[in-house]
C-alpha cells in the first residue's frame, strides 16, 4: 500500500514537472517580450538556465539550448532594458508572427506545416474537437488560432496538470487516460509538425536567446515523442 502511494506521488510529481515545462515553452511562444519580461530574465540570471538534464542526444540538445539562452542573458547585462526588449521583440515577431513572405519563417500554425491531412480548415476543426473533448474552451477572439504552436503547447500543459490531479486523487484509470491523450496529441498533431517549424525557424533566428529556445523546444518535444512510442 505504501509503495503504491509513493508511486502515485512520483507519477504526480513527474506530471507536474512536465506541465511546468510545457507552460514555460508555451509562454515564450505566446508572449511578445516587454520590459517586464526582460526584468524577469535578469532576475533569473544565466544560472537560472543551468541544471542537470540527464544524458543522451536529446538531453545534450536541451542543455545546448539552455546554454544559448543563458549566454544571451549574460552577454546583454550591460545593455539597457529597452535595448534588450527591442532586440528580443523584433526576433520574436520575425519568428512567430509570419509578418510577410521573406521575413522570417511561415507562422507556426499546424495548418501551415501539416501535409496530407486536408485543408487548414480541416486541421482547425480537428484541433477544436480535441480541445472540446477535454473541456478546453476556444476563444474565437483570441490573438492566435487554435492550431498555433503556443496554444497546442498550452493544451499539453492542461493535459499534464489534469494527469497530476488524477494521480493525487488516486484515480489511476483517469491519470492513464490523460497520459494517452498527451501521446495521441503529440502523435497526431504537434509532434507531426513541430520539428519542421523549429528547423526552419532556427535558420532565421537572430538572437542566441531564441535560437536556444527553438533548440530547447525541438529537443523536449522529440524526447516526449520518443517516450510515447
Amino acid at each position: 500500500m505504501r509503495e503504491q502511494s509513493e508511486n502515485r506521488f512520483e507519477a504526480a510529481e513527474g506530471a507536474r514537472a512536465q506541465a511546468g515545462m510545457y507552460s514555460f515553452l508555451a509562454n515564450l511562444f505566446n508572449q511578445r517580450p516587454n520590459l517586464e519580461f526582460v526584468k524577469r530574465l535578469r532576475e533569473l540570471g544565466p544560472d537560472g538556465f543551468s541544471f542537470d538534464v540527464g544524458q543522451g542526444e536529446n538531453s545534450a540538445e536541451v542543455k545546448h539550448g539552455l546554454q544559448e539562452m543563458a549566454s544571451f542573458i549574460d552577454e546583454t547585462q550591460g545593455w539597457s532594458e529597452d535595448k534588450v526588449e527591442q532586440e528580443l521583440a523584433v526576433d520574436w515577431t520575425r519568428l512567430f508572427r509570419g509578418v510577410s513572405p521573406g521575413y522570417g519563417p511561415p507562422p507556426p500554425y499546424e495548418g501551415v506545416y501539416s501535409e496530407g491531412v486536408g485543408s487548414p480548415a480541416d486541421v482547425l476543426q480537428a484541433i477544436v474537437q480535441v480541445y472540446h473533448k477535454y473541456s478546453v474552451d476556444v476563444d474565437e477572439k483570441a490573438a492566435n488560432r487554435p492550431d498555433y504552436f503556443g496554444i497546442e503547447l498550452d493544451f499539453l500543459r492542461h493535459l499534464s496538470e489534469s494527469e497530476a490531479r488524477a494521480w493525487e486523487e488516486e484515480d489511476e484509470q483517469k491519470a492513464l487516460g490523460y497520459q494517452t491523450a498527451q501521446q495521441e496529441f503529440l502523435s497526431n498533431h504537434l509532434g507531426k509538425w513541430a520539428g519542421k517549424f523549429c528547423e526552419r525557424a532556427l535558420e532565421e533566428a537572430k538572437t542566441e536567446f531564441y535560437r536556444g529556445f527553438l533548440r530547447l523546444t525541438q529537443s523536449v518535444l522529440k524526447e516526449q515523442m520518443e517516450r510515447s512510442i
